[in-house]
């Protein structure tokens, strides 16, 4: 009976030592996983930092003629706002610097807001001096700005064979980003003098609005272009204009850079076509010819589409007040072709050959023959296989403003 008590006793220390150990090693366990999420807490930012502080190198793992965009943007939430955009970018062999500050209105700002932007060719050795610049510095992880709340500089660097995305673009040292800033501004100051400017004026008791093109350079006796917009352009809202394509867009883009003044009015939304504005068109000509000092035998005028026939129409009416005209798949109305005789002015048209430029196709192969029998400065070029909306290309495929102008026409 002793002996049966004493085995029992010995039984149940084995089974209370087991016990205790394994309540020891779980205590054990449950202290290291504590201290493990301690570390984690306090030492968040050290495997991310190793993380972000890796990337791709500019002029090591990125080359220089790989890249082809890169965007500094300044935007800051003050009293007033401040939005200052830089943009370095490769096209068609060719690089580019462009410039846009925005000023006015509330936070965040938009494209209406600006009130300068300009697009100049860079030389070899602007360019150059732009990836001196960038040399030795990192591509990291995309972050968005107004996620962030910061006002920047934000700095994002595209390149072929990158993300599509782009990537955070950080200068390798911190007193490269003011050389950057005093660069783009050199740029901005002394290099790109063109500029698109929105104005407005009153005519006939209506508010006239309509971007301005200015030149470089302006001639002693300089040439103004009256431009008609599209039927997708009408509204109040100038920034349809180079939203959709054609000359205006290519004048802010920098990919046309002529000589002469041009003006791009905007018709209202319940303008049907652009004969309605022909007497505010007369007047916007008057007005800018006298304040620019324009040559008044140089005044010309040109559009697509809606534009297109009113240029038809307008000169009609008026045909001494313009020396030139270039409609772009403009049809003709039936007035006009009944009695062309006072298109005397040289004349400069296009149209596609595609079904959906067949209204403007078939009004100008009809009419011209007649036409050039009493004007034979009278053109017609068509664009083989050209659609309706195509035809506004013709400002990059010809020398039409240099031709309105006054220049010689060059196929």
């Amino acid at each position: 009976m002793l002996a049966a008590n004493m085995e029992n006793t010995t039984m149940r220390m084995r089974i209370e030592t087991s016990l205790a150990v394994k309540e020891e090693s779980s205590v054990r366990r449950v202290v290291l996983l504590c201290i493990v999420l301690l570390l984690v807490l306090m030492f968040p930012c050290t495997e991310r930092s190793a993380a972000a502080s890796t990337g791709k190198t500019v002029g090591i793992d990125i080359a220089f003629e790989d890249i082809t965009d890169f965007f500094y943007t300044y935007d800051a939430s003050t009293a007033p706002p401040h939005y200052q955009r830089y943009r370095f970018f490769a096209e068609d062999g060719k690089h580019y610097f462009y410039h846009e500050t925005r000023e006015g209105g509330g936070w965040p700002q938009t494209e209406a807001d600006i009130t300068c932007s300009g697009t100049v060719e860079l030389t070899e050795e602007q360019w150059a001096a732009f990836c001196d610049l960038l040399n030795g510095g990192k591509a990291g992880m995309r972050e968005e700005h107004l996620e962030s709340g910061d006002a920047g500089p934000w700095l994002y660097i595209y390149w072929r064979g990158g993300e599509t995305e782009g990537r955070k673009f950080s200068f390798d040292q911190p007193g490269s980003v003011l050389a950057f800033e005093k660069f783009s501004t050199g740029l901005k100051e002394g290099k790109v003098s063109s500029r698109m400017e929105k104005q407005q004026i009153s005519l006939n008791g209506m508010d006239f609005h309509f971007w301005l093109y200015t030149p470089d350079n302006i001639p002693e006796d300089p040439a103004l272009i009256i431009y008609l917009h599209g039927g997708t352009s009408k509204g109040d809202d100038l920034d349809l204009l180079v939203s959709h394509g054609g000359l205006p867009q290519y004048l802010l883009q920098g990919r046309l850079k002529p000589s002469v003044f041009i003006a791009m009015p905007q018709a209202p939304e319940e303008i049907r076509s652009w004969d309605e504005l022909g007497e505010e068109i007369i007047g916007l000509t008057e007005i800018l010819t006298d304040q620019y000092n324009v040559d008044p035998e140089k005044v010309a005028l040109t559009g697509h589409s809606m534009g297109g026939i009113g240029t038809w129409m307008i000169a009609y009416e008026d045909p001494d007040v313009f020396c030139r005209i270039a409609p772009l798949s403009g049809a003709i109305s039936r007035k006009i072709q009944r009695n062309p005789n006072p298109l005397t002015m040289p004349i400069w048209s296009f149209v596609g050959s595609d079904p959906s430029d067949e209204n403007a196709y078939n009004s100008n192969t009809a009419f011209f023959p007649e036409l050039q029998k009493r004007n034979p400065d009278a053109q017609l070029t068509i664009l083989e296989n050209a659609k309706h909306r195509d035809v506004a290309e013709a400002y990059l495929q010809f020398d039409i403003i240099g031709w309105l102008a006054g220049g010689e026409k060059q196929e």
